[in-house]
């Protein structure tokens, strides 16, 4: 368990994380490829100045609360089942990512780049799409009507 310490400096390669509980933490000038988070617990944790994510960057089966995602490259990653609350994705570019079978409650996108992100079987997810670019995304038909009813059209 991490809790309450920044991780500064960190290069993960080839490993997988099973069951911990990462708590009020920093990553900071870390890399982390080919590395799978799974069945793990994410609160308060901010993924903000890591120096990058890699290509094959996964986060699976996970509860992540109240976790801060901005201003980072974040394509072509994979987030399968999982639970996302009051997380904030800012000035992210989360371009062709898989966000499948997890849910979302108060969490915000904002100025992100969603183009080609697979959203299709989210539930809780809104995303606004004057504040974000989502050509191409994938996303479920409840989204889709939340998308038009916020624009203010009338589907007849």
């Amino acid at each position: 368990m991490y809790f309450e310490e920044d991780i500064i400096g960190i290069n993960l390669e080839d490993k997988t994380i099973f069951s911990k509980e990462i708590v009020k933490t920093n990553f900071e000038k870390c890399s982390f490829n080919n590395v799978t988070f799974s069945d793990c617990e994410f609160k308060n944790v901010n993924f903000s100045k890591i120096s990058k994510f890699i290509i094959d960057f996964k986060i699976i089966d996970s509860f992540i609360k109240f976790c801060i995602f901005d201003d980072l490259e974040l394509d072509d990653l994979e987030f399968l089942k999982n639970e996302f609350e009051s997380c904030t994705f800012q000035k992210c570019s989360l371009k062709k990512s898989k966000f499948n079978n997890s849910n979302f409650k108060d969490t915000v996108f904002y100025e992100c780049n969603l183009e080609k992100s697979d959203l299709s079987d989210c539930s809780g997810l809104e995303i606004d799409v004057m504040n974000n670019r989502t050509k191409g995304a994938k996303v479920s038909i409840d989204l889709a009507l939340n998308i038009v009813k916020k624009l203010g059209l009338k589907i007849v």
